[in-house]
């Protein structure tokens, strides 16, 4: 898609706008919120490349949490994932058309119940340090608590009655980016989230979460085992991703 984009001159930091002064600091996981986060599982989900499914790891938990919690707090203090739990199970949903040509399958990518609970771990420090230092656009609507797409509808129209009243007139762009978080350039992204406080250790982890990622595709029962896969995410990602999602926007 990146060759079909007419290119400039424009350097993306000229957009940041003033560094911030701030940085992240990460929490240390407790194992009551590894308890949380596993109850939190929804147990109907399908399991990852590991053949663990949800229910599984809520009905073991008690016996689970002391040492996911060990792990994670290694994860955090080192800026380093388990490679395991970097590697996603792709099943393609056969959308329309030709089942012959691969553009009409739609990947469904899902990962290890562990490597979500870990990534809402990091999502709600990212988030907790963004609110705080009121970072956050005030129009951004997706991935936050206690905004929707009714709030972003409201607003939309609010600016278009106005703009009734004022006997103005409205434009809009809409635009919707095929396999948009493909098109996320790491570099940028990294550089974004130094930019906004994500430091050190912290920005450590992000960068490897971004690399090594492996992926199973599983078509009609059989598995291709351990595809390279330096794109962002399939569709299907956990929603721990809008970590980035934040930063990009």
């Amino acid at each position: 898609m990146a060759d079909k984009i007419q290119g400039n001159k424009v350097n993306f930091t000229t957009f940041l706008g003033k560094r911030s002064v701030n940085s992240i600091f990460l929490d240390a996981v407790t194992e009551k919120e590894v308890e949380i986060e596993i109850n939190n599982l929804n147990g109907n989900k399908s399991c990852g490349h590991d053949e663990i499914p949800p229910n599984l790891v809520k009905k073991i938990s008690k016996f689970t949490v002391k040492p996911l919690t060990y792990i994670y707090n290694q994860s955090l203090l080192t800026g380093v994932i388990p490679n395991d739990l970097k590697i996603a199970l792709v099943t393609p949903v056969f959308k329309a058309n030709n089942k012959e040509e691969f553009s009409n399958y739609r990947p469904i990518s899902v990962l290890p119940c562990f490597s979500k609970i870990l990534e809402k771990i990091m999502y709600k420090r990212v988030l907790k340090y963004l609110d705080k230092h009121n970072m956050l656009f005030q129009s951004q609507y997706g991935f936050r608590k206690k905004h929707s797409t009714n709030l972003a509808t409201i607003e939309l129209m609010t600016k278009i009655l106005q703009a009734i009243d004022n006997n103005e007139y409205t434009i809009g762009v809409f635009l919707d980016l095929a396999k948009a978080f493909d098109t996320v350039n790491h570099e940028i992204l990294l550089t974004k989230l130094e930019h906004y406080g994500i430091r050190g250790i912290a920005l450590e982890w992000f960068k490897n979460y971004l690399t090594n990622r492996k992926q199973i595709v599983k078509y009609k029962q059989k598995k291709i085992w351990k595809l390279d896969n330096q794109m962002w995410c399939a569709s299907g990602f956990h929603p721990g991703a809008s970590s980035f999602s934040y930063i990009y926007e």
